[in-house]
């Protein structure tokens, strides 16, 4: 059986990888308060490189090695925007 687990609010003024839960396979993410930039390269992103997640849009994120590799950063810098998380775990 899958469960949730809150993964809080992250403060993205500087590029950000995630931290999963225990035996997290899945990551939900959202943008709050502005556009946030990612990449799951490993790579950091910067307000002009990496993918777009708009403010309001989630994201699914999948397999714990990609998990590993997600980071994100507000775009623009010092715009303020957050990122919400959640994790799945199959337990």
């Amino acid at each position: 059986m899958a469960s949730w687990s809150d993964g809080g609010t992250l403060t993205l003024t500087v590029a950000t990888g995630l931290t999963p839960a225990a035996g997290a396979q899945v990551a939900r993410v959202q943008a709050i308060g502005g556009d946030v930039r990612y990449r799951l390269d490993g790579t950091n992103p910067s307000a002009v490189t990496g993918l777009v997640l708009y403010a309001g849009e989630t994201l699914d994120i999948h397999h714990a090695n990609v998990l590993a590799n997600a980071n994100f950063i507000e775009a623009p810098v010092g715009a303020g925007s957050r990122l919400h998380v959640a994790y799945v775990s199959s337990e």
